[in-house]
Formats: structure tokens, sequence, C-alpha cells
């Protein structure tokens, strides 16, 4: 059976919608026709060289394959944009997961993206820098990359070059595994100074307005590897607070690389810290599912759309 947790400020009773994400596509806004159908970009997150990796790998490395890729060795971190051919003004940033040795990019990346547009949802897929490749420091390159993709997303101007809107309001993040770890810490040392101000984007808010965690790594003390740059500023349980931003968490209670444990503890986090939080923990269902799984696994994209639309996020289908 799959075992739920749900929890809002007014320990309102689920509900469960009904109907395929793929049927969930929005209403269009106004846009050029020649803008009608996806497109999809790959944009720089700095101009020049990213702060602290003046000595990194000159070169990334890809050890996977066609529809599978793992890439490490990331010395030039960007956003890949998957615009959605009826957008309806949300945007969510992704974050694929990889044990902060790499990244899965396209089973916790792009197809997660391409599932995003179908409820009418740009998203922007973060080739984000990983710890231990030669940056300096190396324990805060994720959260500048994490930081630098929230503001520039929230300014818009990107979407508008194609024709899109995005509501600065509506603008949240998805991880998974170490991706996870990586869009709650975002979530909760969004004001940290990481990096200093290079535009005009760097004046907003890096503060997701939502945030779903797909079976994310999120440890605290004693959890970490003694190896990793990893430092306890930036763990969540020692952050949340109310001003954390409401999130949809779910993951499997087979999984053998990252306990579900962990997710359930950061909805018991959220819940004491007063914030709406929803938890799915799948019975049967392994590590790193993503959008392939087999079991009941499988319900967590639509459970995760009718989340957005209860946190109006997306227009309802329901009328």
């Amino acid at each position: 059976m799959m075992r739920s947790f749900v929890k809002t400020i007014a320990l309102a009773l689920l509900f469960m919608a009904t109907g395929t994400a793929a049927a969930r596509a929005q209403t269009p806004q106004p846009a050029s026709e020649q803008f009608r159908t996806s497109i999809v970009e790959e944009i720089a997150l700095w101009p020049g060289t990213a702060p602290g990796s003046q000595n990194a790998p000159a070169s990334e490395k890809d050890t996977g394959s066609v529809g599978d890729r793992f890439i490490s060795a990331i010395a030039h971190p960007t956003i890949t944009a998957f615009y959605a051919s009826n957008p309806n003004g949300a945007a969510i940033v992704v974050m694929p997961g990889g044990g902060y040795v790499g990244l899965a990019f396209d089973k916790q990346g792009t197809e997660i993206a391409r599932w995003l547009n179908t409820l009418g949802v740009d998203a922007f897929v973060l080739k984000y820098r990983l710890p231990g490749e030669g940056h300096n420091p190396g324990r805060d390159v994720a959260l500048q990359d994490a930081q630098r993709a929230l503001r520039l997303v929230r300014a818009g101007d990107i979407a508008e070059r194609v024709g899109h809107h995005i509501d600065p309001k509506r603008v949240g993040v998805i991880g998974f595994s170490a991706g996870g770890n990586l869009a709650a810490m975002l979530s909760t040392y969004h004001d940290s100074k990481v990096y200093d101000p290079i535009d005009a984007a760097d004046a907003l808010s890096a503060r997701p307005d939502f945030m779903i965690l797909g079976y994310a790594w999120v440890p605290i003390n004693g959890e970490i590897p003694a190896s990793m740059e990893f430092p306890a500023a930036h763990l969540f349980a020692d952050k949340a607070s109310a001003q954390t931003p409401p999130a949809f968490v779910f993951a499997g209670d087979k999984d053998e690389e990252v306990s579900y444990t962990q997710s359930e503890r950061v909805a018991q986090i959220l819940q004491k810290a007063g914030v709406p939080v929803e938890l799915r923990i799948f019975h049967g269902a392994p590590h790193g599912f993503g959008l392939r799984g087999k079991g009941e696994e499988k319900a967590w994209p639509e459970l995760c759309a009718a989340w957005l639309e209860r946190q109006g996020v997306i227009p309802s289908t329901i009328k």
C-alpha cells in the first residue's frame, strides 16, 4: 500500500484529484505563433568564468549513454530551458541528482522538464557545479548556481525572448536525490550571500515559492561523509522555518541509497515549522525511479500535479 502524510497549516484533508498528467496542459497565454511548439535552449548562468572556478576542469565528462547522460567535471554551469507550448506563467528549476559526483541529466532532468511542460510549466534544468572538482570554495558552488538560476528565471528576461511571461510569484524548484538536497538547501539558504552580485537579477530573491523533493538526501550532523565538502552551515534541519516554502515530498520504502526516513524527517521538520507539506512514501519503490517507475511510484506525477493545483501554481482542471 502507499502510505501518505499530508499537512497544511489548516490541517485540511487531502483532496485526491484524478486524471493523467498529460491531460493537465493549461490554457495558453498570448504568444507569438512562431513559439507555439516547445523550444529548448541552453543558457550560461554566469558571464565568463563562474565564481571560484578559475582552476576547475576545462572540459566536461559524460559517462552515460544517449538518453541517460551522467555529466561531471562541470566548470560552466547552465540552465537548459524547456518552454511549454501552452504556458500558464509558472516556472520550475529542475535539479538532477547524482550524489554530488555527477548529474543524471536526462532521467532526473530533461525528462522531468518535458513532463512539466505538459502542465503548462516552463522548466529549466540546472547543470550545477560539484563540490569536489577544483572549485574554491567547493562547498558553495552548487548553492551559488542554484541561487543564480532561480534569480535568472524569476527575472523573466530569458522567457520573454521567446514570448513567454513568468509570474515571479510562481517560481519553484524540483530536485531528486542530491538534487533534492540542493533544492532543500536553496529553500532555506536562499538569502545566504555566497557570491557577489553581478547584475540586476541578483537583486531579486532566490527563495523558491514552492519545492518538490524526490527521494532527497537531506542529512543531519553525523550523516555527511568526512571526505565531502559540505559544511554544517548548509544543513536543512538547522535553517528550516515558517519562511521555508511549501513542499511536496516523495520517496520509496525500498530505497537502498537514501532511506525514505529522510523524507519523513523533512516532512516532520516542515510540520513543526508550520509549513504546508505533503509526503508520499511508495511501497516497494527503489531509489532513482524518476518518471520510469513500475509500481505505486508511477502515481507521483499525477499526485504532484494535483498538489500544484491546490497550491495555485497551475490552474485547476476541475471546474
